[in-house]
């Protein structure tokens, strides 16, 4: 088994960025944590996914992590970073399997993670998808907050077809033509974000004072 040393990882239920984590996430300094390396598809798998994986990981991994508790160490029963070669994240298992929470790695140490990847071998180990992770964690935690808080007022009056045209030009700076405008606006907003759902969030806001 080989480990990767003094790590700093974010582990939270959703996967954020290094540059994304916030002053008040329980940031942590790992002494050391197992590496294993695998393919892209495996990897993919568990990155975009939440997964359950059978005994054979979690034997290889129990009790083999340890963070630093002040001046002790506390062991982590489950715990793992996995990189395919290019890419690394964290992932924390609870005793049945299931992945419960994962970090990224800062620049640095993610840089060391590659490094010493070169000469791991690929692993692969069996896991069962349980659901996919929400689309919302491919934008930062503000944005994800923006589209969600966007999305839930567009709901609301998803039935105002003048409405929702209004929102899509807004949006797009072009007249909808098409046949579901409800559908086309929201695929357009969870797509990538766009700066101009503050000015939606700011239509909405106005067109409930005014109704």
């Amino acid at each position: 088994m080989i480990y990767i040393y003094d790590l700093t990882l974010n582990f939270n239920d959703k996967l954020y960025d290094f540059y994304d984590w916030k002053e008040t996430d329980n940031i942590v300094h790992f002494r050391k944590i197992p590496l294993i390396k695998l393919n892209d598809k495996n990897y993919d798998r568990f990155l975009n996914n939440k997964v359950v994986v059978d005994d054979e990981l979690l034997s290889l991994i129990r009790e083999k992590t340890q963070q630093y508790k002040g001046r002790l160490l506390k062991t982590i029963q489950y715990a793992i970073v996995f990189t395919n070669g290019f890419d690394s994240f964290a992932v924390m298992f609870d005793s049945n399997g299931t992945s419960i929470k994962k970090s990224r790695l800062v620049i640095g140490e993610e840089l060391e993670v590659i490094d010493l990847s070169n000469n791991l071998k690929v692993k692969d180990f069996n896991c069962k998808i349980l659901s996919k992770d929400n689309f919302l964690n491919k934008f930062t935690r503000d944005e994800a907050f923006l589209i969600d808080s966007v999305i839930s007022k567009i709901n609301a009056h998803k039935n105002n077809t003048e409405l929702l045209k209004y929102l899509y030009y807004e949006l797009n700076n072009k007249v909808y033509n098409g046949k579901n405008c409800y559908d086309d606006l929201i695929n357009d907003i969870v797509c990538e974000f766009n700066p101009k759902i503050n000015r939606l969030v700011e239509i909405l806001n106005l067109y409930v004072k005014n109704v």
